[in-house]
């Protein structure tokens, strides 16, 4: 996960399949039939998922440091993290945030979640951008059925300029998961295909409104590609439209440096490869359009080198580091959500025998502290626990021993 990023290719699922020969599904069918026993009780696995980006609830089991606050205003943020430190998780806190109107605010987020220096940069942006005017326009189908033609054919017209696929067929698609839907109630089915962190977040619209919302938008002439301006002038086109749909600033959330930077191993090279959206930060300011950066805390000194005008202000500015505490908070945090508002689980010694008791006390000792690490070695314990008694007991020293050797094994050797 990143709270999670990329510190460890640690293959855990994979590892505990290959050992047992049960398929990843049937393993994660087992860890999730223990939790739910009552001598367990909760309700979903909290330290499943790895990639903080597809995770939903994330945001509920957040370890703040303070940080959200240098996000959540208008100004260009920067938030700093190891690798594998949460440069991800706030990211994906932040675009909760925006869409969820938090504070009575509506912020239209634009997501960049990989850096590609070869790729116009207004044209990426742009692409985000309509992806995620059409997940809102789903979601919120009366605020399309109320404008004026005018501005349903703007709308119309931004959707064919820059979608990735064309419109068309993506309402094809969109009306093939409408049905369903309809069978099932499950309407995470349409969020996931625009952004898994959008899962659960929005209050589902009725389904006759959305159709009639995709009837209407199909019922516009569609912009001749012929015609499409040059992606500057399409940005700015997009602002403004968004600027009529009533958001009253745009946040430009940049992650996903660190594959960059992984390849090139170069940090200069990677702050060379964010100058194009350096250089505009502070006239975009200007225009209600903000860009928070989520970057390595490799790129710190030489940002400051390359760009050192935008750091000037250490309020828009936070540095991620984690201590025993917040990583006791991360494991607490994901244990109580889990756990629901009727029980407090906020410690592994409450899934442990008496003979197991600070369990997280050898985690820390033996784990990089990053939540990364931490997650990856509890989930891991899961995994023995399963495959040693099946779906039923408390975990025993012989699950926390057979995690941390398998964890020492990679680090040692690179593969478990």
């Amino acid at each position: 996960m990143e709270e999670l990023g990329t510190t460890m290719n640690i293959p855990i699922q994979v590892t505990a399949v290959k050992e047992s020969n049960v398929s990843i599904a049937e393993l994660e069918e087992q860890v999730d039939e223990w939790l739910k026993q009552p001598e367990i009780g909760l309700r979903f696995d909290p330290f499943r998922m790895r990639d903080a980006g597809s995770d939903p609830r994330l945001p509920s089991y957040l370890v703040d440091h303070g940080a959200f606050a240098t996000l959540w205003g208008d100004w260009p943020s920067f938030i700093f993290a190891p690798a594998g430190g949460g440069k991800t998780a706030f990211r994906i806190r932040l675009t909760h945030a925006c869409r969820a109107e938090e504070d009575r605010r509506r912020i239209f987020p634009v997501v960049l979640t990989a850096l590609d220096p070869s790729a116009p940069l207004f044209a990426s942006l742009t692409q985000a951008a309509a992806s995620e005017l059409l997940l809102h326009l789903l979601y919120s189908p009366h605020r399309f059925l109320a404008h004026d033609d005018d501005v349903r054919r703007s709308i119309r017209r931004a959707l064919d300029e820059n979608l990735v696929q064309s419109l068309e067929h993506r309402l094809d698609q969109i009306a093939e998961l409408l049905d369903r839907i309809e069978e099932d109630g499950d309407w995470n089915l349409l969020a996931e295909t625009f952004d898994p962190a959008a899962c659960g977040l929005f209050s589902p619209p009725t389904l006759p409104e959305v159709r009639d919302m995709i009837a209407a938008l199909r019922s516009l002439p569609p912009f001749p590609p012929e015609e499409q301006a040059d992606s500057q002038t399409r940005f700015d086109r997009f602002h403004t439209l968004l600027q009529s749909l009533d958001y009253e600033a745009v946040y430009l959330l940049v992650d996903g440096i660190d594959a960059y930077l992984e390849t090139q191993r170069d940090p200069a090279a990677a702050v060379e490869a964010l100058q194009p959206l350096l250089g505009r930060t502070l006239e975009w300011s200007e225009r209600d359009i903000y860009v928070k950066y989520f970057l390595p805390l490799e790129l710190r000194k030489p940002l400051r080198e390359r760009a050192s005008f935008l750091l000037t202000n250490r309020d828009n500015v936070a540095i991620i580091e984690w201590t025993p505490d917040t990583l006791r908070e991360v494991i607490g945090r994901r244990l109580q959500a889990a756990a629901g508002e009727y029980r407090a689980i906020t410690s592994l010694d409450a899934l442990c025998t008496p003979a197991l008791r600070g369990a997280e006390d050898e985690l820390l000792q033996t784990a990089r502290p990053f939540p990364r690490d931490l997650v990856i070695l509890v989930e891991q314990m899961f995994i023995e626990h399963v495959q040693r008694v099946g779906s039923h007991g408390r975990l025993e020293p012989k699950d926390l021993d057979a995690a941390l050797e398998w964890y020492r094994r990679f680090e040692t050797t690179g593969s478990p």
